[in-house]
């Protein structure tokens, strides 16, 4: 870039950092520059390999997926338009060429694994046309099918005992739709509820789900679509997010919920807050929160992140343990994930979506060096040698 170029003071300080993501935003008459720089060489994680990086082909339209591992490993991206191309990982193209499929118009992507381990895409549209994808972007029969009813919500994973899992999401007339990997389609009404528009949570074989509205309520479902004893329960406010499952301070089953005012809740199987909840975060908040399993030493087990760019750590008694503030993540869009990306069991806190750059965090909040890297969704993570 033009101002490590020159020969005075402070470009030759800008010399010595390796990495870093440079941010340029307009606002109501005004122009914001930051800068984020990490000092030293690249951190090993973040070397492009070779035959990378390769183009896409047309704008992306949300995250990437990752089918598969060592040689057979594909990243699926969706395109405008309603395209999707598998583009093979090993070694960028690896002599191989890219698939590529036609939707009947934009849609949601999730991956999955069937019985055998094979992996699969299922991809729902705006429209309510749900298909089913081998890595090969070829159909399964007997999709694609139209479902009995548009979408409200994004799709979420529906775990099933017998193998492969379904697609649940919000129905336009209420309740929640799942269709199973044959094709199938059953639907769980919400009577007198508005429709979800975050999708459903899954989790030990129960159902979240938050039918929003400024007197919304939360329900835990079981896994035959009845209410559990003590739900509905009241949500506490108006929420952009979906109920999380978490782990509570002993470690049993819980359900967090964070409104968008900043109310964080968890509360057991049974309806009833957990100690230290609810609690107030105050701040503007637009994305769910994310979880990881309860630290021994009392570490965060909720993260949240507010408009303003503002991450927090929650241990799973309610205090805030942990926080950090990048104005690289203002903005309201940004989310959170937590992922094992080193293959040793460490965690690491993902963050993306505000700007054009992905940020990672331990899970006391301090950066991790050579971050934030260009990226403008979370990452997919791929084992491909």
């Amino acid at each position: 870039p033009c101002f490590r170029r020159g020969t005075s003071a402070g470009e030759r300080v800008l010399r010595l950092y390796r990495s870093g993501a440079l941010f340029i935003r307009t606002g109501a008459s005004r122009l914001g520059i930051s800068l984020r720089a990490a000092r030293g060489e690249r951190a090993a994680g973040l070397r492009e390999l070779p035959g990378f990086p390769v183009a896409a082909g047309g704008r992306l339209a949300g995250a990437p997926l990752v089918l598969g591992s060592g040689s057979s490993a594909v990243a699926v991206l969706t395109l405008a338009g309603g395209r999707v191309v598998a583009m093979p990982l090993a070694g960028g193209s690896g002599g191989k060429e890219a698939a590529e499929a036609k939707l009947d118009g934009d849609a949601w992507l999730l991956a999955a694994e069937d019985e055998k381990g094979s992996p699969f895409v299922w991809a729902l549209t705006r429209q309510g046309t749900v298909y089913r994808l081998d890595a090969k972007l070829e159909h399964l029969r007997p999709f694609p099918i139209a479902a009995s009813s548009r979408p409200s919500s994004p799709p979420a994973l529906a775990p099933s005992a017998a193998g492969a899992p379904g697609l649940a999401f919000g129905s336009k007339g209420g309740g929640i739709v799942i269709v199973s990997p044959g094709g199938e389609e059953r639907r769980i009404e919400l009577a007198g509820e508005n429709a979800l528009l975050s999708p459903p949570a899954f989790g030990g074989g129960m159902i979240a789900a938050y039918p929003k509205a400024f007197d919304g309520r939360l329900y835990l479902l079981g896994p035959d679509g009845s209410v559990m004893q003590g739900w509905p329960v009241p949500a506490g406010g108006i929420a952009f997010g979906s109920p999380l499952f978490a782990a509570g301070a002993a470690g049993s089953d819980a359900v967090a919920f964070l409104t968008q005012a900043g109310e964080l809740s968890l509360r057991g199987i049974d309806g009833a807050f957990l100690p230290g909840f609810p609690l107030a975060l105050g701040g503007s908040f637009r994305a769910a929160p994310t979880a990881r399993a309860p630290a021994a030493d009392g570490g965060a087990s909720l993260y949240a992140i507010d408009a303003e760019g503002l991450v927090l750590g929650v241990s799973a008694s309610g205090a805030v343990v942990a926080e950090r503030r990048e104005e690289g993540l203002r903005g309201g869009e940004a989310s959170l994930e937590v992922a094992r990306p080193y293959g040793d069991g460490r965690e690491v806190l993902f963050a993306a979506g505000s700007g054009d750059g992905l940020y990672a965090f331990a899970t006391d909040l301090e950066p991790l060096p050579g971050f934030p890297a260009k990226g403008a969704w979370l990452p997919a993570l791929a084992d491909i040698d």
